[in-house]
């Protein structure tokens, strides 16, 4: 009698922690077969039957419940094995976002990985040094071209005025050898006259 009053006391647990969605809970069914129960001196008698259908009852629930706890443990499984491949894709997707990063912050410069920064820095500190011997260069290409100018003008002007030199030299020389001549002539003269 204690045994399955245990039992019973234990299938009412059971119900109330699973409860029935068809029909009366186990907790109805036990509450009116306690009260259709006869009384025997201090005890409650319950007929045979109805014990039995309660029985039936909560190894009906506890088969649904178990088949109910299998279902429940299949898709706990298969969610893990979803959750685990979801892990995977998101380290997957963590990596190639971190290269994408990566690339994007960095340049490929004759097969050398370089900051884009740095690339940038190096590339306009190089820009600038070439614009400065450029400007350097210019500026020693103007003056020399200006001295070179004055230079091509002095040369000119003083060839020119050798020249003037050289007319007038000769001009002279020209005008000597005429007097000479004419000297030599009148000297040449005077000798046949003298003798």
């Amino acid at each position: 009698m204690k045994k399955s009053l245990i039992v019973v006391v234990l299938m009412l647990a059971v119900n109330t922690a699973f409860s029935q969605n068809n029909g009366p809970s186990l907790e109805q069914k036990w509450s009116r077969m306690l009260e259709k129960a006869e009384n025997y001196e201090p005890y409650k008698v319950i007929k045979k039957t109805e014990l039995a259908d309660f029985f039936k009852s909560v190894q009906d629930s506890l088969q649904r419940y178990k088949k109910e706890l299998k279902a429940e443990r299949q898709t706990v499984s298969t969610q893990k094995g979803e959750i685990t491949q979801l892990k995977s894709q998101t380290t997957e997707l963590n990596t190639a976002l971190s290269q994408t990063q990566t690339d994007k912050n960095s340049v490929s410069f004759l097969g050398i990985r370089a900051n884009k920064f740095v690339y940038l820095s190096t590339l306009c500190f190089l820009l600038l040094g070439a614009l400065t011997v450029i400007g350097i260069l210019y500026y020693m290409y103007t003056n020399s071209n200006s001295v070179t100018s004055q230079k091509v003008n002095a040369y000119a002007l003083l060839s020119k005025e050798f020249d003037e030199y050289k007319l007038s030299k000769i001009e002279m020389e020209r005008k000597l050898r005429r007097e000479l001549q004419t000297q030599v002539n009148k000297l040449e003269e005077l000798k046949k006259g003298n003798g």
